[in-house]
């Protein structure tokens, strides 16, 4: 039995949303959650915000995803956060102009960089509660 406990109060958004037309990878388990969460924790600048380089990174290089559904948990996660409608049509318009694979990941890395820049919340997810969405 673990010594340290932990209770949790999920928001019911996640659940509205339904189920992710994939299922979940056999790496989503605690022990890979505690590994993530460290592992981020060492990086330079991806705490306690964590970007979509960090997250395509781990979720492609580290625990084998496709980068599609990389960028649909990011992406799935991002509609839970409060953002103004100004803010999404922007960044869904800045990727709906994007015409090849490249283009589009190049252009995400930009949106990401530039509302950063801006405003830091509205591209990073709180690398925690990222986590623990990825994880339900």
């Amino acid at each position: 039995m673990d010594k340290y406990t932990a209770c949790v109060w999920p928001r019911l958004e996640p659940f509205l949303i339904g189920v992710l037309p994939a299922t979940a990878p056999s790496k989503f388990s605690m022990h890979y959650l505690r590994k993530m969460a460290s592992y981020v924790r060492t990086r330079d600048g991806c705490f306690p915000r964590l970007g979509w380089h960090m997250w395509r990174h781990i979720a492609c290089g580290k625990l084998q995803l496709a980068e599609e559904l990389a960028w649909l948990y990011f992406e799935t996660f991002d509609l839970l956060m409060p953002r103004s409608a100004e803010q999404r049509l922007e960044w869904a318009e800045a990727l709906s102009q994007c015409h090849s694979p490249k283009e589009l990941d190049r252009q995400r890395c930009q949106v990401v960089t530039k509302c950063c820049s801006a405003v830091r919340q509205y591209c990073s997810s709180a690398v925690l509660k990222f986590f623990l969405f990825v994880f339900l």
